[in-house]
């Protein structure tokens, strides 16, 4: 099961569309490569890149398919490991320091620890204030 769902057989005006986003998108990143890094041979492969995968997917026809497949081939694979790598970062670097911190500080929120008690139940005041029932959010 996954969370984005890929059209494998897109309209001709999709993939015009995805034609025109791919040349865009490599020309921008090879001026990128050209005049900010000085590396011309890596701009001028992704000029090619974006001409062979683009200009054929701008026809709008069964031609320009293969590159299309083969582009979101590559992003559904690479979104996939990206992102769990992305979401364990967060969780592993962020949530857990600062659970082991709030647990270390007496922190106990869900009330979880044992107390000395005969029932578990938590008496809660009565509020007879109606204006609150207005807005619950």
């Amino acid at each position: 099961m996954s969370i984005v769902d890929i059209n494998w057989r897109p309209d001709p005006r999709g993939l015009r569309k995805f034609g025109l986003t791919v040349i865009v998108g490599m020309a921008l990143i090879g001026l990128l490569f050209q005049f900010w890094f000085e590396r011309t041979t890596v701009a001028i492969n992704l000029y090619a890149a974006g001409g062979v995968l683009g200009l054929p997917a701008l026809t709008g026809t069964v031609i320009g398919l293969p590159g299309y497949w083969l582009w979101m081939g590559i992003a559904f694979v690479m979104g996939n490991i990206v992102s769990r790598i992305l979401l364990g970062l967060i969780y592993y670097l962020l949530f857990t320091p600062l659970g082991l911190v709030r647990r270390l500080m007496g922190a106990d929120k869900l009330a979880l620890r044992r107390r000395q008690v005969d029932s578990c139940w938590v008496d809660i005041k009565a509020d007879d204030e109606k204006s609150r029932f207005e807005r619950q959010f």
